[in-house]
């Protein structure tokens, strides 16, 4: 006995051809945009980075610079030189204000023509030497009190130590920064560099910048600034 003929399969409409087209399309397009979302993921955090940073690459040589204009204004003792000068001019510590443990501030110590590097009392392989002991001329007092005349041009600033090399354009420049010194601060370093305080006390603050500019222009007038001042271009 036969069993019953199978029908025929029915094509498919075009209707659902288009259909059928139009999901498979869907579908790898998914699997495409999947991959490529996941792809841009990844490297976002890659571009943001190089977005942030474009435009401020500079060379090593650049930020060499930087630093060290930095240097010149920074003081990151606190002892009233600029890290600069100490680093490279005097060769102290710009992170410790004595940089000899005696007591006495590197600013003290250099102002007054001693070794900031050396304790007082104790000898060590040298010591800061100025322009006008280079000269033949008798050197500037050390930090303890001394008595003595009342200030005149022999009580000039050793400028040489007290300011390094390279920072004026001009032995005019230089003295007029001396001359703008307040007149609390000429009395503060007179007396630190070991004039005695009743013979700065006997002086106007009138009379005692008039002494101080005579003697500013005094080493103006022989020189003594030329060997401190920035080389000419």
């Amino acid at each position: 006995m036969e069993g019953p003929a199978l029908k025929p399969r029915s094509s498919l409409s075009p209707e659902q051809k288009a259909a059928f087209v139009l999901l498979l399309f869907l579908g790898l397009a998914g699997i495409l945009l999947g991959f490529r979302s996941f792809g841009a993921s990844l490297r976002r955090p890659f571009e943001e980075q190089i977005a942030r940073t474009a435009g401020t690459y500079v060379s090593q040589e650049q930020r060499d610079a930087e630093e060290l204009a930095a240097l010149k204004t920074r003081d990151s003792d606190a002892d009233g030189l600029t890290d600069y000068d100490e680093q490279f001019v005097y060769k102290t510590s710009a992170f410790l204000a004595d940089s000899d443990s005696d007591s006495f501030d590197d600013k003290m110590e250099i102002f007054s023509g001693n070794d900031p590097n050396c304790p007082q009392g104790k000898t060590c392989g040298g010591t800061v030497q100025s322009s006008d002991a280079s000269a033949g001329v008798t050197p500037q007092p050390s930090l303890e009190p001394a008595s003595g005349p009342a200030p005149s041009a022999t009580a000039v600033p050793s400028v040489a130590s007290l300011l390094g090399g390279g920072m004026f354009q001009s032995e005019q420049d230089l003295a007029d920064f001396l001359l703008a010194m307040p007149v609390e601060e000429i009395r503060a370093y007179l007396k630190q560099s070991g004039l005695p305080e009743e013979d700065l006390n006997k002086l106007s603050d009138e009379d005692l910048k008039k002494v101080f500019a005579e003697a500013i222009q005094t080493a103006l007038k022989e020189g003594q600034f030329k060997e401190i001042l920035a080389p000419k271009p």
